[in-house]
């Protein structure tokens, strides 16, 4: 093989590789998102009653979606918990990694510590959020008892059953705006801090 067949040919490898690494990723995400969209949609177009042949009734569902008080709330509520969790998600995360881009001692093990939630995946912080905001005999209304507290309905209660997923939100996703803001304070030059140090910067 000459020089310049090989080096046509290296392309082409490479775009196989490619390809193959690729291939599962598209296939999963075709029969995991794609598919359940695209069926979900299809299914949006008739009307479904149990032992009864289905009827196609365009877009009466959707009329009736926006009609649909629940909608609302849902709408209301959802907003409220993406406020409230990337707000207090950001400027935790945030403070945390200016806290542990010092010179602290221990600092690694704490950054370790810190990104430990980001391993679990949301399904076992959803238990561990139910074992740890269980309202019989929980760790946090144990220790709410404790201080006098009869404890808070976490799990039961409309008003605070959206602050215990918040907490678990939070809890699971304040590593990442902590790893990523981590990662841009440390590629910073030198040369920046020291000119904010000139500039009087704490």
């Amino acid at each position: 093989m000459t020089t310049e067949t090989q080096a046509r040919s290296e392309p082409k490898q490479r775009d196989r590789t490619g390809a193959i690494f690729l291939t599962p990723a598209v296939i999963w995400v075709l029969l995991f998102t794609i598919f359940p969209l695209l069926y979900a949609l299809y299914t949006s177009f008739y009307s479904f009653r149990f032992g009864k042949r289905n009827q196609f009734v365009l877009f009466t569902n959707f009329g009736r979606l926006f009609t649909d008080q629940n909608l609302h709330n849902g709408l209301r509520v959802t907003l409220i918990f993406v406020i409230v969790t990337v707000t207090v998600e950001m400027i935790v995360g945030f403070a945390l990694a200016l806290l542990l881009n010092q010179e602290i001692r221990g600092k690694n093990i704490l950054r370790a510590i810190m990104i430990l939630p980001l391993f679990a995946t949301p399904v076992a912080m959803g238990y561990l959020g139910i074992t740890l905001f269980y309202e019989e005999n929980g760790p946090i209304n144990e220790a709410l008892r404790a201080l006098g507290n009869p404890g808070i309905p976490w799990l039961s209660s409309p008003r605070w059953a959206p602050v215990a997923v918040m907490l678990v939100d939070i809890w699971q996703w304040t590593p990442f705006v902590f790893l990523v803001a981590l990662a841009g304070l440390q590629s910073l030059p030198e040369d920046v801090y020291e000119a904010a140090r000139v500039d009087g910067a704490a």
